[in-house]
């Protein structure tokens, strides 16, 4: 913790013990221990029915798809989020029918790190996508 700001990034993936300490105006002390875990978040696949996601080509110029296969029909939905977490990329109620391509056009996306979510009511996956201009 530097200047009252954790960073995850500098922490790294782990358990980690942070403390807070304080005194007010009037002298009075106290303080507060609270545990963070950072996990590695590149890519998480914990979607229940769903075999496999391929995400291809990343990193990529614009242009992705998403290669999903399931063990049964089923209804997903997609997000890509930026770097400040708004969703740039949606695509709800999408059915998959054991196996499908999905294309999304990211090409108005400046270059940058971005991350697809699929989901539904089961779980979801996440992996980082890449934008090279």
């Amino acid at each position: 913790v530097a200047s009252g700001v954790f960073d995850p990034l500098a922490a790294g993936i782990g358990n980690h013990i942070i403390t807070y300490n304080y005194t007010d105006g009037n002298g009075c002390t106290g303080a507060d221990t609270i545990m963070v875990e950072i996990e590695d978040c590149t890519g998480i696949g914990e979607l229940a029915g769903v075999d496999n996601i391929t995400l291809y080509p990343n990193p990529g110029q614009g242009e992705f798809k998403l290669q999903i296969d399931t063990k049964n029909p089923m209804e997903l939905n997609i997000k890509v989020y930026n770097n400040r977490g708004l969703a740039v990329f949606e695509d709800q109620g999408l059915r998959i029918d054991n196996s499908e391509l999905v294309r999304m056009d990211l090409s108005s996306q400046p270059a940058g790190i971005y991350m697809v979510t699929v989901y539904n009511r089961q779980g979801r996956w996440i992996e980082k996508l890449i934008i090279l201009k």
